[in-house]
C-alpha cells in the first residue's frame, strides 16, 4: 500500500529521496514494482508493454489499463504530498496520469490528467482545477509535478502544477472540502472509472479515464517539494537541460523622447534566465525576456543584446540598435502594414518588412482609402509562416478601418483553439472588444455594426509589471484595462479577419455562425510600440477617417460645497479626441485637464467662476 506513514530508504541524493514513499521506474519485469525499497507495489489491471523511457525503461499503456494497490484507502492527499511523472503521447484522447479517487468522481477526489488535445490539468473534485495548455501532445517526453501543501497557519490546501520544470498554475480549497473521500484508490494511468450507479456513486472522470501513451519515473512523496527540488527531478530525467536557443532576436528600433520603449526576444529551452546588456554592460533588474524603458531619453541610445542561459549553456543574442528621435512618425516601430492595394496579392505587406500574409479566400472591395478586403466565414488573411514574429508580451499597437453589419474577430494572434496568451480584437455585442487569453478582456464604444467606416485601435503598454490596454474607436478612447504580467506563452499566428475556431464563442455572436469578421477591413497597421492618442488620430486621418470638432453636450453647473469637503464639476463633450483645460475666473488651473474638475479640502479661496 501507499501511505504517508512509510519511511523512505536512505540515499545520498537527499533532495529527491527525502520523503519518497514510492518510486516506479519500470525497470523490473513487474510493472508495478516499487524501486524505493518501501515495498509499495502496484498491480497492473489490464495489459501494458515495456518501452524506451525518459530514463531506461518506461511503460506503454494502451488506454484500458491502470496500476493500482490491492487495498483501498491506502493513499493520503489530505496532508502534504507530491506526485511526479514523466509522460509521452500523441493521442488526442483524455486520460488520467495519477489519481486518488473513488470508483466515481466525488468531492475531495484528485486527478492529474491529460485532457483532449494539448491540455493538462489537476482537478480537485467539486472545487476547481489547475490548468495548462501548451504542446504536450507532440510525442515528446514531458514532466508533470503536483505539489500539495497544507500550511499550519491557514485552513486551506494549496495544489501547484509544474510542467517541464515551470510553475504554471494552482488551485486551492478549504481543508474540509479538499479532504480525501472515505473510500479511494490510488491509480497510475487511470482516474475514476465511474460508479455502478453514477447518480449515487459518482461518474467516470476523466472520460475516458485511462491514459493512452507512455509513462516513466513515477515518484510519490509524503511532503511538499520545493521548486528547486522539482528542477532536480527534471534534470534527473533529462540528464541535463537542453541548451537555450534564441528563436526571435531583438530588433533595432527608434525610441521617442519621453515615451516608453520595449525590447524583447524569444528563446526555446527549459528554466531559462535572462540578462539584458547595453553597450556590453549588464542592466540592473533587466532579467526577463522583455526589457521596458519607461521614459526614453538621449542616454537611451545604444546597442542592446540579451544573454539567455540555464544550467547547461549560455547564448547571446544579436545586437539591437536603439536610436532616439524627438517626435513620432508612422514608420517608427512599424512591424507590418496592409493597405490591400495589390490585386494580385491582397496580403502583401506595404511596410517593406516582407510580412506577406496567406490569402484564404478574401475578396477585393472598395475601401475607406483605395482598396479594402471583404472577410467572412473561411475568408481571411493569416501569417502562416510567422514572419511577423510579434511579441505581444511587449508593447504593441493594432489599428484598422472596418465597415460591416456583422461581428467576429478583426485582428488576432491566436492558435486554432483559444489558448493562454492568445489575443483577439473583435466586434461582439456591437462593441469593440479585446481579449487576452485566460486573463481578462476590455473594450466598449459605439455601435460598430452600422455599416459605416470606423477606425479602431488597441494599444498595449507594459510598465512596472502591469500591462495596460487602451481601446479606440474613431480616435476616441472607449475603454481601458489593466492586467498583471503573467508567465503565459506568447502563442499563435497573426491574422486579419479571423481568430481561433472557438473564440468568440458561437453563442456570443447571436445569429452569426462564424468567429470570423463579416465585413470590410482596410488600412491595417501593426506596431512594436504603444502609440498615444495623437498618433492614433493621425493614422485615422491617413486611413480616410475624419475629425469631428468638439462640442459641449452638458455644460458645468453651479455648485456649492461645505468648507473642507470635496467638490466635483463635470462637463460632457462630443467630438474627436477633445482635450480639456479648466479655468478659474479666466485663468488656467494647473493640471486641471480632465472632463471632471475635483476640488479637495475646499476653502473660501476656491470660490469663483
Amino acid at each position: 500500500m501507499i501511505g504517508a506513514s512509510f519511511t523512505p530508504a536512505l540515499s545520498t541524493q537527499a533532495a529527491i529521496t527525502d520523503g519518497l514513499v514510492a518510486h516506479y521506474d519500470f525497470e523490473s519485469n513487474n510493472a508495478g514494482n516499487d524501486a524505493s525499497g518501501n515495498r509499495n507495489h502496484l498491480t497492473l489491471r489490464g495489459s501494458a508493454e515495456s518501452t524506451n523511457g525518459i530514463k531506461g525503461k518506461g511503460l506503454a499503456l494502451d488506454g484500458f489499463s491502470t496500476l493500482e494497490p490491492d487495498d483501498s484507502g491506502s493513499t493520503s492527499t489530505s496532508s502534504d504530498f507530491t506526485w511526479s511523472i514523466w509522460f509521452q503521447t500523441e493521442s488526442e484522447e483524455a486520460g488520467a496520469l495519477i489519481s486518488n479517487s473513488g470508483e466515481g468522481w466525488q468531492p475531495g477526489a484528485k486527478a492529474l490528467f491529460k485532457g483532449e488535445g494539448d491540455f493538462l490539468g489537476f482537478d480537485l473534485g467539486w472545487v476547481g482545477a489547475a490548468e495548462y495548455e501548451g504542446s504536450i501532445q507532440d510525442g515528446e517526453w514531458h514532466h508533470a509535478v503536483i505539489v500539495g501543501s497544507f500550511p499550519d497557519d491557514d485552513p486551506i490546501g494549496l495544489f501547484e502544477l509544474y510542467v517541464d520544470g515551470n510553475w504554471v498554475s494552482e488551485v486551492e480549497g478549504e481543508t474540509e472540502e479538499v479532504a480525501d473521500p472515505e473510500e479511494r484508490w490510488f491509480r497510475v494511468g487511470g482516474g475514476s472509472p465511474g460508479g455502478f450507479d453514477p447518480e449515487e456513486d459518482g461518474e467516470e472522470f476523466p472520460e475516458p479515464n485511462t491514459f493512452f501513451g507512455s509513462i516513466d519515473e513515477v515518484r510519490i512523496y509524503d511532503r511538499a517539494l520545493e521548486a528547486d527540488e522539482v528542477t532536480e527531478l527534471l534534470i534527473d530525467g533529462l540528464g541535463e537541460l537542453p541548451a537555450p536557443s534564441i528563436t526571435n532576436q531583438p530588433t533595432s528600433t527608434q525610441g521617442i523622447l519621453g515615451r516608453s520603449l520595449t525590447l524583447s526576444a524569444k528563446a526555446s529551452g527549459l528554466l531559462l534566465e535572462y540578462q539584458w546588456q547595453k553597450d556590453g554592460s549588464d542592466i540592473d533588474g533587466a532579467t526577463g525576456p522583455s526589457f521596458v524603458i519607461n521614459e526614453v531619453s538621449a542616454e537611451t541610445a545604444g546597442d542592446y543584446k540579451i544573454l539567455i542561459s540555464n544550467q547547461t549553456a549560455s547564448v547571446s543574442s544579436a545586437g539591437a540598435t536603439v536610436t532616439v528621435v524627438e517626435s513620432w512618425d508612422p514608420t517608427i516601430a512599424l512591424a507590418g502594414y496592409w493597405d490591400f492595394e495589390s490585386s494580385a496579392n491582397p496580403g502583401k505587406d506595404a511596410s517593406g518588412n516582407g510580412v506577406d500574409l496567406e490569402n484564404i479566400g478574401v475578396f477585393a472591395a472598395e475601401g475607406a482609402k483605395g482598396k479594402a478586403i471583404e472577410t467572412g466565414s473561411d475568408a481571411f488573411l493569416r501569417d502562416s509562416d510567422d514572419k511577423l514574429q510579434l511579441d505581444t508580451h511587449g508593447d504593441f499597437t493594432w489599428t484598422a478601418m472596418i465597415r460591416g453589419e456583422g461581428q467576429g474577430n478583426i485582428l488576432s494572434k491566436s492558435d486554432e483553439n483559444w489558448a493562454p496568451g492568445n489575443k483577439g480584437l473583435f466586434v461582439r455585442d456591437t462593441e469593440l472588444g479585446f481579449d487576452v487569453g485566460w486573463i481578462g478582456a476590455g473594450g466598449g464604444g459605439p455601435d460598430l455594426t452600422d455599416n459605416e467606416w470606423h477606425h479602431i485601435a488597441v494599444t498595449s503598454q507594459t510598465v512596472d509589471g502591469e500591462t495596460t490596454q487602451n481601446f479606440y474607436v474613431d480616435g476616441n478612447v472607449v475603454g481601458s484595462s489593466s492586467l498583471p504580467v503573467l508567465d503565459q506563452p506568447d502563442a499563435g499566428l497573426f491574422a486579419i479577419g479571423y481568430g481561433s475556431d472557438d473564440f468568440p464563442e458561437i453563442g456570443d455572436l447571436g445569429d452569426q455562425d462564424t468567429n470570423s469578421y463579416v465585413g470590410l477591413i482596410d488600412e491595417v497597421r501593426v506596431y512594436r510600440s504603444a502609440l498615444i492618442q495623437d498618433d492614433v488620430v493621425a493614422l485615422m486621418l491617413d486611413a480616410g477617417g475624419s475629425v469631428t470638432p468638439p462640442s459641449i453636450t452638458d455644460h458645468p453647473t453651479d455648485t456649492s460645497v461645505t468648507r473642507g469637503r470635496t467638490a466635483r464639476i463635470r462637463v460632457t463633450t462630443a467630438g474627436t479626441a477633445p482635450t480639456y483645460q479648466w479655468q478659474k475666473n479666466g485663468v488656467d488651473i494647473p493640471d486641471a485637464t480632465d472632463a471632471t474638475l475635483k476640488i479637495t479640502n475646499a476653502s473660501d479661496e476656491d470660490a469663483g467662476a
